[in-house]
């Protein structure tokens, strides 16, 4: 009967902790997929920033237009998404003929979805797992 109670206050205190932050905040994780005109992000970043700027910024990878981002604090986020797009290569060293060439890369997500500050995206984050797919466009 002890070894019960004890089992289940230690599972109750486990998912509280898997709720809260270090700062005792409710916390969750938002996953989804990310496309821009129909294509998936390849390599990028998803920030989600508190509307009323009293909980941390967070956020994480985008990988083949999956993302899923751990310990979000609950509420209204703005959201920004950004991505890497290679356009060319330049050479290292380019007085040398022999000079490797390195990738030079382009954000292909527009500002109004991009822009940390101006971003236009928002999304409600609720206690528990929340599913967020985002379908952007370039216009």
């Amino acid at each position: 009967m002890w070894l019960r109670r004890a089992f289940c206050i230690f599972v109750i205190a486990s998912s509280s902790l898997t709720l809260s932050g270090c700062d005792g905040k409710l916390r969750a994780t938002v996953q989804g997929t990310i496309t821009l005109d129909g294509q998936p992000i390849e390599l990028g970043a998803i920030s989600f920033i508190p509307v009323n700027g009293q909980s941390p910024t967070t956020g994480g990878p985008i990988s083949n237009g999956q993302y899923s981002v751990p310990n979000v604090p609950i509420g209204e986020m703005k959201v920004a998404i950004s991505g890497s797009k290679v356009v060319g290569k330049k050479k290292l060293y380019p007085d040398r003929p022999d000079s490797q060439e390195m990738p030079v890369t382009e954000n292909p997500v527009p500002a109004k979805f991009s822009d940390l500050q101006n971003t236009t995206l928002r999304f409600e984050v609720k206690p528990g797992k929340n599913d967020k797919n985002w379908d952007l466009t370039s216009q």
